[in-house]
């Protein structure tokens, strides 16, 4: 929930807007309280009106095979909608345990067309096991019911078209809608204000080669 809360926010409320473009499970961290921090904005744009200022000083194809948005492999404009594709991929794969470059996805499939092949019928094919362990039998229904509305949730964000995807606030409200459904009442965060301090400690990174990306992070919650 973080992560997508952390992703609106970048998305919609920064004075600056910011495309993250690298969005995986890998730059995804957890703080000391278990909370979920996005990392690594060493291939982040940030969106000027109607231009866009990159923080990397490369114009190759962005992102990570497996959670670059298809729009970007035929010369696509970057956009949110690349960063939903990435967050919809993770997802999936959080709930699977597979990832998008398992050795399974050939010949056309990759891994949301096999989770989408098996979602209406044979949902328990794709879930990771480890989701349903020590679950009382009575709770396996509304369990389920939660995982499957995650497993829609990818699904939406990974469509081909950018123009089909939902954006982070539509993710936010349905994420926050499931949790008040199965949890109880959806929690509130507190927002900075202001990124332009992340913007300076992110131009200041060294982006000579590497081993000096992910040196800056910040906190989604």
């Amino acid at each position: 929930m973080e992560i997508a809360e952390g992703m609106e926010y970048l998305h919609h409320y920064c004075s600056v807007q910011v495309i993250h473009c690298d969005l995986k499970p890998s730059n995804v961290l957890l703080g000391d309280d278990m909370t979920s921090c996005i990392a690594d904005f060493g291939l982040s744009s940030l969106i000027f009106g109607n231009s866009v200022d990159s923080l990397t000083s490369t114009n190759a194809l962005k992102g990570s095979i497996g959670y670059i948005a298809p729009e970007y492999g035929i010369g696509g404009q970057l956009t949110t909608k690349g960063d939903v594709y990435s967050y919809g991929i993770l997802i999936l794969e959080l709930l699977t345990k597979r990832r998008p470059t398992d050795d399974m996805f050939i010949e056309g499939m990759n891994l949301q067309k096999w989770v989408e092949l098996h979602f209406l019928n044979r949902i328990s094919i794709v879930l990771d096991n480890c989701l349903l362990l020590d679950v009382p039998e009575s709770d396996r229904s509304m369990v389920m019911e939660c995982l499957t509305q995650f497993i829609e949730i990818g699904l939406f964000c990974t469509r081909e078209s950018p123009s089909e995807r939902p954006d982070m606030i539509e993710i936010v409200d349905r994420l926050n809608t499931i949790r008040g459904t199965f949890l109880g009442t959806p929690k509130t965060i507190q927002l900075p204000v202001d990124i332009s301090p992340f913007i300076d400690n992110t131009r200041g990174i060294n982006m000579s080669g590497p081993g000096n990306r992910g040196s800056s992070s910040t906190s989604t919650s």
